[in-house]
């Protein structure tokens, strides 16, 4: 079962002065070492209550919460080679999508990515931001995947001539969550959406060579809750949302990190993860399904 709860420090985004006059902002691809790469800085206030929520999984719900956990075991080994994930995977994932969540008529996969406490790119080389399998370690800062600008900018460039009508529609951005070994230390931490909203995430650009995303972090202010689910295994997988066009939910959002372990072992393992980050359509009336990329 693990302990009742970890206590954690996160980091925030601190709301600097300059940003009255200039657009928070990340650049992601290489400039030169005199360069500035970023305008963002952090704070890290008192460590936070982070509850588990082992043995009581199915009490979370994605329209409540903003996350729900399920158990998903997968025999799909090739996490190493981004052709197999894509080809032979990511349908296993749509599938999850679409009995998991309630109300969908189409999923798209417009992203993914490895994520590792120790991988390293090969030597001479920079991880490569365009290539998945390139791991990240894991984010120690509160975030959204996905601001609402940058939703309807996904659509609109993957959906093509159907994105007016699919706009209609309810629109959400799920990612899913796997751990590819037991996860001892750095779990994901998944802020409750009833207790986080716009007013508290300020957007960023996340500028990449061929492409400007914007994402969103998370200023702190006292009273967020925060689960985890302790010890998580790769059977289990975490569905969260970045974004929700329904507003009659509970939680459209779930700001999310990760986070060390104070009664994490010296000796334990490297995490290992993979996420996947899904547009979720639910048609409007009179809308039928249709292939969904541009030829």
């Amino acid at each position: 079962m693990g302990p009742e709860y970890q206590l954690a420090q996160f980091s925030y985004l601190e709301n600097r002065d300059c940003f009255r006059y200039e657009k928070p902002y990340q650049i992601l691809s290489y400039l030169g070492d005199n360069q500035s790469k970023t305008n963002l800085a952090w704070e890290r206030p008192d460590k936070e209550k982070v509850i588990n929520i082992r043995g009581r999984e199915s009490d979370f719900r994605l329209d409540k919460h903003g996350f729900c956990f399920r158990t998903a075991p997968t025999t799909f080994t090739d996490w190493d080679v981004a052709r197999q994930v894509e080809t032979c995977h990511i349908p296993e994932v749509k599938q999850l999508i679409k009995e998991i969540v309630e109300g969908v008529d189409e999923v798209e996969i417009f992203d993914w990515r490895r994520r590792s406490t120790t991988w390293r790119a090969p030597v001479n080389q920079a991880v490569d931001m365009n290539n998945p399998t390139h791991a990240l370690v894991p984010a120690q800062q509160v975030h959204l995947d996905q601001s609402p600008y940058a939703t309807v900018k996904r659509v609109r460039m993957l959906m093509g001539s159907r994105a007016d009508q699919l706009l209609r529609g309810r629109v959400r951005v799920i990612n899913l969550w796997r751990p590819l070994n037991l996860v001892k230390n750095w779990p994901l931490a998944l802020g409750d959406g009833r207790t986080m909203g716009f007013s508290d995430l300020m957007a960023v650009d996340l500028v990449r060579k061929d492409y400007v995303g914007e994402t969103m972090y998370q200023k702190y202010r006292p009273g967020f809750r925060w689960y985890y689910l302790h010890h998580q295994t790769p059977e289990e997988i975490c569905l969260f949302k970045n974004f929700d066009s329904e507003q009659d939910v509970e939680s459209t959002i779930c700001p999310h990190s990760s986070f060390a372990q104070p009664d994490a072992p010296s000796h334990s393992t490297n995490r290992e993860s993979v996420e996947f980050r899904a547009l979720v359509f639910t048609y409007p009336p009179g809308m039928k399904g249709e292939k969904s990329r541009i030829e």
